[in-house]
């Protein structure tokens, strides 16, 4: 597994990338310093460095990043069961780098190649460690149990390096990087350990010739592996139309609780201006009453009144006693005043009216 080509890396990210490269180029320099070189092995170490490096090339994309999923560590587990630590550390380290260099659709950058290179040393030396631990023989000494130990580290070695590097460049927890994008490949791990095993047996029987029978497994790996993401891209492509789809139906939802609140927020509207259209009705009936009672009030005959008493200032009392227009004045004041009251108590009510609308 090769780490995603990146942008321009943060400091802490940038750190990371030192500190694994340089315990990769530590672990080499010590495990390289410490071999036990056997000629004898030498064909066999060949052959299957060829064959990790050729199997580079099968290799998927991986969901979610920028990174790529390759089948070589077939071999690297070959090598830990039948060549020395050496010979396992140089097998990763050639798979990986034909894996970076020349399976490569881009061009990796020189941190990245180094980067690669001292997690394939770490995983190549952490994967022959466990298989021959001693604590681990203690328990189980059977092949199967020893290769799924070995295979299961050297998963969770890989991908968590991987994933840690992920984690920093984008800034999101790495454990939630490792468990979207590297935890369903453990199955694979674990069929490549079995395939290993398998060809172990063929090799003790008929000779190590025989592990060209790992090439269809591979292959078959590599199938599952395909589709395996086909379906996993076509699962997150249904779950993204499903959200998608809800989405729009949140939308869609919201938009008609906004236009109900809207025509509910409009008829209540539409009761005020009813309302307030009804009380200016009402107002305007009660001004217009009073109006037309000014209009018509019977005060302005009062001044035809005034107008013949000052006529008759010099003989007042003789003209209200003796003459005929005279003595109509009282009657008239006495009519008068009544239709004056009469008109002052219709216009109090029609005002009482007009203060109880407003209010």
């Amino acid at each position: 597994m090769d780490a995603p080509q990146s942008n321009p890396l943060p400091g802490a990210a940038r750190f990371y990338l030192a500190l694994v490269s340089a315990a990769g180029f530590l672990t080499m320099v010590f495990t390289l310093a410490g071999a036990n070189w056997r000629l004898e092995h030498l064909s066999e170490f060949i052959v299957y460095l060829l064959m990790g490096a050729l199997s580079s090339g099968m290799k998927v994309r991986l969901p979610g990043v920028r990174g790529t999923l390759s089948v070589n560590f077939i071999f690297v587990l070959l090598a830990v069961v039948e060549l020395d630590r050496s010979g396992a550390l140089l097998i990763s380290c050639g798979a990986t780098l034909a894996q970076v260099l020349l399976a490569a659709r881009v061009r990796p950058k020189p941190v990245q190649v180094v980067f690669n290179l001292g997690n394939a040393a770490l995983c190549g030396v952490f994967c022959d460690v466990i298989y021959h631990s001693p604590n681990v023989r203690q328990v189980d000494r059977s092949l199967p149990v020893l290769l799924l130990c070995a295979s299961v580290g050297y998963f969770m070695l890989n991908t968590l390096v991987v994933a840690e590097i992920i984690a920093l460049t984008e800034r999101k927890a790495m454990i939630k990087v490792w468990r979207d994008n590297f935890f369903w490949t453990a199955p694979q791990y674990i069929f490549g350990a079995a395939l290993v095993g398998v060809i172990h047996v063929c090799n003790t029987r008929f000779g190590w010739q025989y592990a060209v029978l790992a090439f269809p497994g591979i292959y078959l790996l590599d199938r599952s592996y395909r589709v395996y993401l086909r379906r996993l891209e076509e699962e997150k492509q249904h779950v993204k139309d499903h959200e998608e789809a809800y989405r729009q139906l949140a939308e869609a939802q919201q938009r008609l609780m906004t236009l109900s609140r809207q025509a509910g927020m409009a008829e209540v509207a539409t009761g005020v201006l009813h309302n307030v259209g009804n009380v200016l009705n009402s107002i305007n009936v009660s001004a217009t009453l009073v109006a037309d009672r000014v209009r018509e009030s019977q005060i302005s005959k009062l001044a035809a009144l005034t107008h013949l008493l000052e006529e008759h200032a010099g003989d007042l009392p003789a003209f209200l006693t003796i003459d005929p227009r005279g003595m109509r004045v009282t009657p008239y004041l006495k009519n008068l005043f009544s239709c004056l009251a009469e008109e002052r108590e219709v216009m109090l009510r029609e005002l009482h009216l007009l203060t109880v609308h407003i209010d």
